[in-house]
């Protein structure tokens, strides 16, 4: 009797090789980044780098990443930002709580760069350079408009000049330096965001050329370097030799003529440049009630929940008026748009009362940061927040009335001993219950966690599906291939007691092909959070 075996849904007897090719998915899924903040800039006082319709730096030329604090920091050199973005990277005051993990900038506005124009006294000779922050951010401005000592390294306050020296290993040839102003600007209490007075703020050598003759050459090696490039870049030259005289002439050369201003066009371009961007949250820079702020909010909010490729989060710093932001909160009504009340105080050792007080925005940043530091299952409730007090704290009453209303708070709780995160809840007025029948519901936490699954799907099936066959049709891709697939990533989502996730459980996978597309569903269970403990005693005698 011979032996026999069943291969390939045959049962085969006779002796021989036999092959089969099996269709399995891939078992290495990519994740999609959910923490990846982006600043839609429309303010003049805040731009710093090129803008959608730029002078030098142009359209999408003029969108920028940072991955760290110090990087973000260099990019915005003075004003709120520069304190702003602290709170997006930085805000727990616990270690190893992480904040945003990239921050992305696009100034939608329409922008002329500084110039600075030498003096030069051979015939026909010039220089100009433009200076690649546009907007007045990047015009010089002295501490001292009256100093005798008058020189970039002593007496510049903010912005950018130039200074003509003679050169040291060959005093008969020059160095041009270009120098930055390092005052980071004051809050509305007069004392300057880092704490360094005009007097002590020092400012900064970017970069000096080689030692040269003549016009030409710098232009030579400014062409070619890249540290200058970077900030700098020539408009015009006309080439002649340096003399003495011309270190008098250029001693101390202000870049002027930057300026900035928004036209509802530069939105619209910068829209159509990021919809399919990889950000997840924008922060607005328009708090409720500010000028416009209506107008812009709204433009956002449409722009995150229709424009762009899957769904975004929008972030809107309140007015700081309880029953103004109730109201507001009420109007967005979206599980996309997060809506934070609250004027945060810090403390510092310079003002007299113990604290400094500072605007929503920067409250609405540190939520954001904490938030987006978080992997999507993690919630936001109870969440600690880097801040000593606020301006207003609320009544329970009124943290339950912002509940209701879709108003995300930060209080002081008595047994963290911390300012946290009252609930992460966004602005969907249909509130009532965790989720609805139509899948949206209150919860940061769980629509975080659909979304993550949306993006994850779409983007592993791109690549894996579309990428890795070369030939995608109903016999690569079958109906009970892609069933696999859903199962295979999904499972790689689910909870486990070694690693927390997504997902606690999937169910119900089914694919059905209608004409040349494949149309698959799935149900899940999201690893929802837990908001309430409920105990009870029972004494017994």
């Amino acid at each position: 009797m011979s032996t026999s075996h069943f291969f390939n849904n045959k049962l085969v007897k006779l002796p021989g090789a036999y092959s089969r090719i099996k269709a399995e998915s891939p078992a290495l899924f990519s994740n999609a980044d959910y923490s990846k903040v982006l600043i839609l800039n429309t303010n003049p006082d805040y731009a710093f780098g090129g803008s959608v319709t730029g002078q030098v730096t142009t359209g999408g030329d003029a969108f920028y990443r940072f991955k760290t604090l110090p990087e973000a920091r260099a990019f915005f050199k003075s004003g709120y930002l520069w304190y702003v973005v602290q709170q997006l990277f930085q805000p727990s005051k616990l270690q190893g709580r992480q904040g945003i993990s990239e921050l992305q900038v696009m100034n939608a506005l329409t922008s002329t760069a500084p110039l600075i124009t030498m003096s030069i006294a051979a015939s026909g000779a010039s220089l100009v350079l433009y200076v690649k922050d546009e907007s007045a951010n990047g015009n010089g401005v002295k501490k001292d408009v009256s100093a005798v000592e008058d020189r970039p390294e002593v007496n510049l306050k903010s912005g950018y000049a130039l200074s003509l020296e003679a050169g040291t290993k060959d005093p008969t040839k020059f160095v041009i330096k270009l120098w930055q102003g390092t005052y980071k600007g004051e809050w509305t209490d007069g004392l300057s965001y880092d704490g360094v007075s005009v007097a002590d703020a020092i400012p900064e050598l970017i970069i000096a050329s080689p030692e040269i003759s003549t016009v030409n050459e710098f232009v030579a090696w400014a062409n070619a370097d890249e540290t200058f490039n970077m900030g700098f870049k020539v408009k015009s030259s006309a080439n002649g030799t340096f003399v003495p005289g011309d270190i008098t002439s250029n001693k101390f050369v202000l870049a002027t003529g930057g300026a900035a201003a928004y036209n509802p066009n530069d939105l619209t371009k910068a829209f159509d440049l990021l919809k399919n961007g990889d950000f997840s949250i924008v922060l607005s820079l328009n708090k409720v009630g500010d000028t416009n702020a209506d107008t812009l909010n709204a433009s956002l909010q449409y722009f995150v929940q229709s424009e762009t490729r899957f769904h975004k989060y929008l972030a809107v710093a309140g007015s700081g008026t309880f029953n103004t932001d109730l109201a507001a909160a009420q109007g967005f009504n979206s599980e996309y748009v997060w809506c934070i009340y609250g004027t945060p105080r810090k403390a510092s050792s310079l003002m007299p009362l113990g604290y400094r007080e500072f605007d929503s925005l920067s409250l609405a940043a540190s939520v954001v940061g904490r938030i987006a530091g978080l992997p999507p299952q993690v919630p936001g409730t109870f969440k600690d927040i880097d801040i000593d007090g606020l301006k207003t704290p609320l009544t329970e009453g009124q943290l339950e009335d912002a509940l209701d209303s879709g108003l995300m708070t930060v209080n002081w709780d008595d047994d963290l001993r911390v300012f946290c995160i009252t609930r992460a809840i966004n602005t969907l007025q249909n509130n009532a219950n965790l989720q609805n029948p139509d899948g949206s519901t209150f919860s940061i936490q769980i629509s975080r966690i659909c979304t993550q699954l949306n993006v994850e799907v779409v983007v592993n099936a791109k690549k894996q599906i579309f990428s890795s066959n070369e030939t995608a049709n109903l016999f690569t891709v079958s109906t009970s291939y892609l069933k696999n697939w859903i199962k295979s990533y999904l499972s790689t989502k689910i909870a486990t007691p070694q690693q927390d996730n997504l997902i606690l459980g999937i169910k119900d996978v089914s694919v059905e092909k209608q004409g040349d597309a494949l149309y698959a569903s799935y149900e899940f269970y999201p690893n929802s959070e837990v908001a309430f403990l409920f105990f009870t005693g029972i004494a017994i005698y």
